[in-house]
Parts: C-alpha cells; structure tokens; sequence
C-alpha cells in the first residue's frame, strides 16, 4: 500500500453528475457511471469503476456505490463489491456488501466488510489501517 498518504491520489470521471458549490468552493460532487484511477507517488496503483459515487462534504472521502469493480496492476488483482469509500487519510479504502476479492492464488467470498490498501495487496479489518498524519 501507499505508506504516504499524502502520496495518495485519486483520479475520477463520470458521465454525468451535480456539483454543489458553498462558499468555500465545490461541496460536494455526485456522480453516475463513474470510472478513476488511484495513484501513490505519481504512479498507478489500480483503477476503479461504479454505478455512482460522491464526494463526502467535508472530506477527501469518495464514496462509490453498485457494482463497484478495483483493479490492481501489480501484482494483478480483483475486488468486487457493493459499496466503496476511499480513505485517503488511511490510504485504504472500505469495501462493503458482498465483498469479494481475487488475487491470484488467493480469494476471498463472503466478506460484509473488509478493508483495503491502494494496490488490493493488504486487507483486513480498519485496526490495520490507522489515520496517518499528512
């Protein structure tokens, strides 16, 4: 994973989607038919696809929902589950709902949480991700 979070990048396009604008600038973004790329130091980690997604007001949070796909490009490996929220304050992200996660000779079924790291390489339970300092 990531073990800089301030190297923790997350790209992100939809097809369509509604912006809300405060005073401090974009609030809050929520998207359809929404696809990214997740980076650490410059360099892409995975890619992601979902139904839809937003941002999290007052957060770095990008929560993505229905049908969520990651890909990770080394090693190559497949999570698949019903919701998704990048963490990049952990540089983790939760998966939730019908977890389900390929790596090669590893897979895991059945899982109604896990969580894991930028390249799908480590996963566990939330302890195993603490909040970094930027």
């Amino acid at each position: 994973g990531c073990p800089n979070p301030a190297a923790y990048k997350i790209a992100a396009r939809w097809t369509d989607g509604q912006v809300s604008i405060g005073e401090k600038g974009v609030r809050s973004v929520k998207m359809t038919g929404v696809s990214g790329e997740i980076f650490c130091d410059e360099k892409e980690t995975a890619r992601y696809r979902a139904d839809g997604g937003r941002t999290v007001d007052g957060t770095r949070v990008l929560a993505l929902a229905g049908r969520v796909r990651v890909t990770a490009k080394d090693p190559k490996a497949v999570l698949e589950c019903d919701r998704l929220e990048y963490h990049p304050g952990r540089a983790a992200a939760r998966a939730v709902g019908d977890v389900r996660l390929n790596s090669g000779s590893s897979r895991l079924e059945g899982f109604s949480e896990i969580w894991v790291s930028d390249d799908l390489r480590t996963f566990g339970p939330a302890e195993l991700f603490p909040v970094k300092k930027r």
